[in-house]
């Protein structure tokens, strides 16, 4: 199942049990994903689901240090639970380890088509600089 289809599967969750802050969330997210999905080249992949969480719950973070909302703090509980859990620096040296990369381009585009969103894109760019040496 796609993370999309996961969110989709919880808001209709939310919706029967008359959860209003989690449908509220999950609404205001869907609606997101979809109108990018509508747009020329736009897409409901799961790194398309993972980017927008990510840039959701910074919003969130950046409101939360002007304002305490508990609402919020919930909000970001709940899209972190759509993130899957992100490389170590350990596994991104194993991959970056295994390629035959020349440059650091290489090992980039390499994680870009194969890894989109469960890597830190500065750790592993640091890490095919020092590797590649």
């Amino acid at each position: 199942m796609s993370l999309y289809q996961q969110v989709k599967a919880r808001l209709d969750v939310a919706v029967r049990a008359q959860d209003v802050e989690v449908r509220k969330s999950l609404k205001t997210f869907v609606g997101e994903l979809e109108t990018r999905a509508k747009r020329p080249g736009g897409e409901l992949s799961d790194a398309t689901v993972i980017k927008l969480a990510k840039q959701f719950i910074q919003n969130n973070d950046d409101t939360l240090k002007h304002k305490e909302l508990a609402s919020l703090r919930d909000e970001n509980e709940l899209l972190s639970s759509f993130i899957p859990k992100q490389m170590t620096e350990s596994e991104l040296r194993n991959v970056i380890a295994g390629l035959d990369a020349k440059d650091i381009g290489g090992v980039m585009k390499y994680l870009k088509t194969h890894h989109l969103g469960l890597y830190d894109g500065a750790t592993a760019s640091k890490l095919a600089r020092e590797m590649l040496v």
